[in-house]
């Protein structure tokens, strides 16, 4: 079975990126896309998610001029469209989505070395200076590779690597020549760099530029290079297969905030002490260590793609982005964001009850969203103090306990009056005082309990059904809990053991 490993667009065409459960074999191949949009239609098979009294039916269409001709038709009409989901999402959700098989992904853990004579921090946008060397740890091989301008002094050194493969090159060329075939022949799923997004991908795809006889689109499996913009100027995908930084994944799934996020400092907190980089204290800086002793230059630079694959062995960050991405039916990069992971999921699990989200852009707010209370404090010391923790209670006692979800949510011409003059007599306040009473919760839950529906702070939601939103927040609590048990089960073992 071939599974999924990416699906994109680059310039006008798309692509996916498959492998091979078996052989282990990856195929990049183009796709044919499709634009899908719906219209209102009373016969239709498909119903809008916010309002299921209207039916809608599908309209596809298989280049993009057709269907950006179909967009300014209906609004020159004036009649309203429904859907949006972009090509390659919707290429995942009809052929890969809620796929079972699954295959393990080649991970590069990766970095690079660049010497300047003048000691001064190389420029990833510039990149004059040559890249003296390239390490790479192959998760598949468990070898460590290196392509360096420096050779061994004392090769017996390094006999107790013996997952080391070495190689010396005379020109900076012939070292990226090499780098390309093995691009070209083992086919890396995901290349990582701690702060490769601010260094070493730039800097690479940059030097590459710069070396006459040396094309950078061989960076990428299909021979592309694209451009988007960073703080600090411009940043590259080689497209076909994921450039991870892994200090950014590092930001977004570890919650407990560090004093420094270098290499140095994490492979410590996390690996613990002595388990960092190879010592160089007795030199002033890295480019006196280089001139100063190359073999121990060397073991530095093996570690640091070391310490990357053990970081990954311990926090799993790239195979979380990775089950991420396999459950909400998007690509692996896709998780380093919040709103289009959530858009996919819900998009791809409604339409498997033939519920259609809204078009683009549609249903902006006219007014800001009024943020939530917050009490003051009360001043001085207290003889008692109780201190609260309930479970997961924003999903659970809001999303869940109130059906917050879309098609639930009740409009305001739709509401009954006795419902809207229940929110217009109390949501005005932000005294708690004023709810914390006998009367005043008898007289909403008697109201609320009459008409079927949630209140929450001046909105409505339907309870005669269970909102697709509540239902997923559900499913994913519910699987959280059992693999917290088994997290906990194996902890309680491993302690026993040890």
């Amino acid at each position: 079975m071939e599974v999924l490993e990416k699906c994109w667009k680059s310039g006008w065409n798309y692509y996916e990126r498959v492998r091979d459960s078996v052989s282990k074999e990856v195929r990049i191949r183009k796709i044919d896309p499709i634009w899908e949009y719906f219209e209102r239609d009373k016969d239709g098979d498909f119903r809008y998610i916010i309002d299921e009294n209207i039916k809608l039916s599908q309209k596809l269409f298989f280049n993009s001029k057709d269907a950006k001709e179909y967009r300014g038709f209906m609004e020159s009409v004036g009649k309203e469209i429904y859907g949006n989901q972009q090509p390659e999402y919707r290429h995942i959700r009809e052929n890969y989505f809620e796929m079972k098989e699954q295959v393990d992904m080649r991970i590069w853990f990766f970095d690079i070395e660049v010497i300047t004579k003048d000691k001064s921090f190389p420029d990833p946008q510039e990149a004059i200076h040559p890249v003296t060397q390239i390490q790479i740890y192959d998760s598949y091989t468990d070898k460590i590779i290196i392509l360096s301008l420096d050779d061994m002094k004392d090769k017996k050194r390094f006999e107790k690597y013996n997952n080391l493969v070495f190689k010396h090159f005379l020109t900076e060329k012939s070292l990226f020549e090499t780098f390309f075939k093995l691009l070209d022949t083992l086919m890396p799923t995901v290349i990582t760099a701690w702060n490769g997004e601010g260094f070493d991908f730039p800097y690479i795809t940059n030097r590459v530029k710069n070396i006459q006889g040396i094309n950078e689109t061989r960076l990428s499996p299909i021979r592309k290079i694209s451009e988007y913009k960073t703080s600090d100027g411009v940043g590259y995908n080689w497209d076909g297969v994921y450039l991870i930084d892994m200090m950014e994944s590092y930001k977004k799934f570890i919650f407990t905030p560090q004093t420094s996020y270098s290499l140095d400092n994490i492979s410590k907190e996390e690996l613990g002490i002595g388990d960092g980089k190879v010592d160089y204290g007795e030199y002033d800086n890295i480019i006196d260590f280089h001139a100063g002793d190359i073999d121990k230059f060397l073991e530095y630079s093996i570690q640091d793609v070391v310490i990357l694959k053990k970081l990954e062995d311990k926090l799993k960050l790239i195979a979380l982005m990775k089950i991420l991405a396999n459950m909400m039916g998007i690509n692996y990069d896709d998780t380093m964001g919040t709103v289009k992971p959530w858009t996919q999921y819900i998009t791809n699990i409604a339409m498997k009850e033939n519920l259609v989200m809204p078009h683009k852009n549609k249903n902006k707010l006219g007014t800001p969203i009024v943020g939530g209370y917050v009490k003051e404090p009360k001043k001085g010391k207290s003889e008692w103090l109780v201190s609260v923790d309930i479970n997961s209670m924003y999903p659970l006692l809001g999303m869940r306990a109130h059906n917050m979800s879309p098609e639930m949510y009740i409009e305001e011409k739709d509401l009954p009056t006795e419902l809207t003059e229940l929110r217009n007599k109390y949501h005005h306040s932000e005294r708690e005082v004023v709810y914390v009473n006998d009367n005043v919760l008898n007289e909403i839950r008697e109201i609320v309990s009459k008409y079927n529906v949630s209140y929450g702070m001046n909105a409505f939601f339907r309870n005669d059904k269970e909102g697709i939103i509540p239902r997923i927040v559900g499913e994913i609590y519910a699987d959280r809990k059992v693999a917290k048990g088994k997290m906990l089960m194996y902890k309680a073992l491993k302690a026993r053991l040890t």
